[in-house]
């Protein structure tokens, strides 16, 4: 930092007494028996005339660098270089004054921003691989821009060209080394790529000699430039690299990095193209924000990349990139030709009518800008749009829900499968306790009782609470940390916190973004809005309405509740319902069902002196493996996704389809939920059997009473154990 303070020092000093100027003249290096020659001329120079002398010191056989060492020199004492040009033959002497650079100092701001955010990068996160080869790095940018402003080739004396453009090389290849290697998924590098680094050094070496000493020709010229874009390239071959290799979390980061890259470099053809159109401050001034972005994406990837969501801004930053570029171009080129044609027709004069013009093309960027974002969006990060549409579906279904349990079913189903955490818990308010209702990836939990820090911390803070959040205090930061979790979200309901949906780590290693802690949060309020509907309706007794029935008649079955009866004839699934009914929250197992007589519970256990054991009856092989396990919860993931698309466009057949494979899938599942046990065949076939019975059952009072065949949906446990586990907050009582 001190060398750097000495070189900014002089390069202000320099600034305040010539405006860091330059001898605004092109030069070619000249063959050994010849004299250099002007590529670009200035003033009295023009392009192709032979510069003899500079203060009477002979060129024969000098560099560009040689001339321009001279004359930058002594215009800086004299006020003015004297050089001795030759013309067709003809020599004459001319005075080349400095030209001033409008806004030099800009070039200083992006320096101290390079310094800071390596000193800032250092201190914060002293254990990060690339901590002091980032202040290296930065320091090389910033000491180069301190030695010379611009680096536009050889303009400027000996010293500075050599030590500015050396700084530029040893700073690309630190870059291209630390992007090859910056997230830990990305290591170890193969040293033939680390061979990269050493290339992009000695390529900018290379263009800075065949610019300052090497005679140059045109097609030599042509190569320096082809060489500057392959140093480019080199750098974001780097990123991708490591990009493709790292995680989900990493790859966030990275995406900072490469955003800042793109914003300084989109910045710079902006400032190329108002140069060529002879805007020469606005595009100095573009070019020194726009240069800010490397730093700042370098900071931001490392200690702020849980700010803001990156591929918003990606997609974002790519559509006001095509539209503003066409604006540009529009208002450059087109706006003033058309201008000159309308005006006459309209009858106003001709800045009134560019005015309009560029007016309109403004009024017509903002809705191409919506639209072409959210096809940028899609295609670039379908995954994210995906999960968006996701919630927009799952809150309309949410209105429709009327019960408590399909809700936390619901929801539970649907947020695993759109954010693939680890794990996924929802407790529900039980008395002075919260018990879990919903688990997926982890063995079930115990309950947390409503006096526990972290409901206390929930009620206190009112929203989400993530473990990565920068503002969380102790306390709340340990009331996480009981349950091991990476992000908590509260629903509230009438008397308070009514329900907790605790969720860990996504599987990809990513964090919860903003926008979907903003849709988590969302799905809570609808889910507090249910809550409070249900909680407002009133009791069947209450509301003066007689109590469920679901009793069997004879030959068929009085179904009545939630004000209409229905009769069904008798089947055997109807029976395993009333079962069910008569003790709700107590699991039966499929063989007790499938044994029971009609009507009456399941069969007791009698004691028989004269059983026996028998080896060798076999059993059905063991219910599910783990592997077989994972692969089914997969599978339901997908088609939870497949639902929801079906019923978005009412696709009827193509939703019974995937119910009906989800069904089986689920059969499957509950089977084993509750350990490794080998099922015989008399109860695989029994679990098969119940299972098939309770569906139909289901299915034809859906039929005849779509509000019952919902909250019976919602509340029977189908599978080796089943069960009726209504609300608790509903006290039905069944007449069976």
């Amino acid at each position: 930092t001190g060398s750097w303070a000495v070189l900014c020092v002089r390069g202000i000093g320099e600034g305040l007494r010539t405006q860091r100027g330059y001898i605004g003249v092109v030069v070619l290096s000249a063959r050994q028996d010849d004299y250099p020659r002007a590529l670009e001329g200035s003033g009295t120079i023009l392009a192709g005339d032979r510069l003899l002398s500079v203060d009477d010191q002979d060129l024969r056989g000098a560099s560009s660098l040689r001339f321009h060492d001279l004359a930058t020199r002594s215009a800086r004492a004299h006020g003015f270089a004297r050089v001795r040009a030759e013309r067709a033959g003809v020599p004459f002497d001319v005075e080349l004054p400095l030209t001033p650079r409008d806004g030099w100092w800009l070039a200083f701001i992006f320096q101290v921003a390079c310094i800071a955010t390596g000193v800032v990068l250092l201190l914060r996160v002293p254990a990060w691989r690339f901590a002091r080869l980032n202040l290296f790095t930065l320091w090389a940018w910033a000491s180069s821009m301190a030695v010379m402003t611009f680096s536009d080739g050889t303009r400027g004396t000996l010293f500075e060209v050599t030590v500015s453009r050396g700084f530029f090389a040893f700073a690309y290849g630190t870059s291209v080394w630390m992007m090859q290697g910056f997230s830990a998924s990305a290591r170890p590098v193969p040293k033939v790529q680390r061979a990269l680094a050493v290339a992009a050094t000695l390529a900018v070496v290379w263009g800075t000699a065949m610019h300052s000493v090497v005679p140059l020709s045109a097609r030599q010229h042509r190569l320096t430039v082809l060489n500057s874009v392959a140093v480019l390239a080199v750098m974001l071959l780097a990123l991708s690299r490591a990009h493709r290799r790292s995680n989900g979390l990493e790859r966030r980061q990275i995406r900072w990095v490469i955003l800042g890259f793109y914003v300084s470099f989109l910045g710079g053809m902006v400032a190329r193209l108002l140069v060529d159109y002879s805007i020469w401050t606005p595009a100095r001034y573009v070019y020194a924000v726009t240069a800010l972005g490397i730093p700042a994406g370098m900071l931001v990837s490392v200690i702020g990349y849980r700010w803001l969501d990156i591929d918003r801004l990606i997609s974002a930053a790519a559509s006001y990139t095509i539209v503003g570029l066409a604006l540009l171009g529009a208002a450059l080129a087109g706006v003033p030709r058309l201008a000159t044609a309308a005006a006459p027709i309209v009858g106003v004069d001709r800045a009134a009518a560019q005015w309009l013009l560029s007016m309109a093309f403004v009024a017509a960027a903002i809705p191409v800008h919506r639209w072409l974002s959210q096809r940028i969006d899609r295609r670039m990060f379908a995954e994210r749009h995906r999960c968006t549409l996701g919630f927009e579906r799952l809150l309309d279904e949410l209105g429709r829900i009327g019960s408590v349990g399909e809700m936390v079913r619901r929801t539970g189903e649907r947020v695993d499968a759109l954010l693939l955490p680890e794990s996924i818990v929802v407790y529900g308010r039980e008395g002075a306790a919260f018990a879990p209702l919903f688990v997926r990836g982890r063995d079930a939990p115990g309950s947390l009782e409503s006096d526990s820090m972290l409901v206390r911390a929930l009620e206190r803070r009112g929203r989400p609470l993530s473990l990565d959040a920068a503002e969380l205090d102790a306390f709340d930061r340990a009331a996480l940390e009981t349950l091991g979790v990476s992000l908590i979200v509260p629903t509230r309901g009438r008397d308070g916190i009514a329900g907790i949906a605790c969720l860990g780590r996504k599987r990809s290693g990513d964090i919860y973004t903003p926008e979907e802690i903003a849709q988590l949060t969302a799905v809570s309020n609808r889910c507090s809005e249910i809550l409070l509907r249900l909680a407002e309706r009133p009791a069947p007794s209450e509301a003066g309405e007689p109590a469920p029935v679901f009793r069997r008649d004879g030959e068929s079955w009085t179904i009545a509740a939630f004000g209409k009866q229905i009769r069904l004839r008798d089947m055997r699934g109807l029976h395993y319902l009333a079962t069910l009914l008569r003790e709700p929250g107590r699991e039966f197992h499929s063989s007790d069902l499938s044994g029971a007589e009609a009507g009456a519970g399941p069969a007791p256990w009698v004691e028989d002196p004269e059983l026996s054991v028998v080896v060798g009856l076999g059993d059905a092989g063991e219910a599910l493996d783990a592997q077989a396990r994972t692969a089914y919860r997969e599978r339901l993931r997908v088609l939870e996704g497949e639902q929801a698309d079906a019923e978005h466009c009412r696709d009827l057949a193509r939703l019974e389809r995937v119910s009906a494979e989800r069904e089986a899938l689920l059969a499957e599942l509950e089977g084993v939920v509750r350990g490794r046990r080998r099922l015989s065949p008399q109860a695989e076939r029994a679990r098969i059997s119940v299972t098939k019975a309770l569906k139909t059952a289901v299915e034809k009072i859906a039929e005849r009473h779509p509000e019952l065949g919902a909250h019976l949906s919602a509340t029977i446990r189908r599978g080796n154990r089943c069960a009726y586990i209504p609300d608790p907050q509903s006290h039905i009582e069944w007449e069976t």
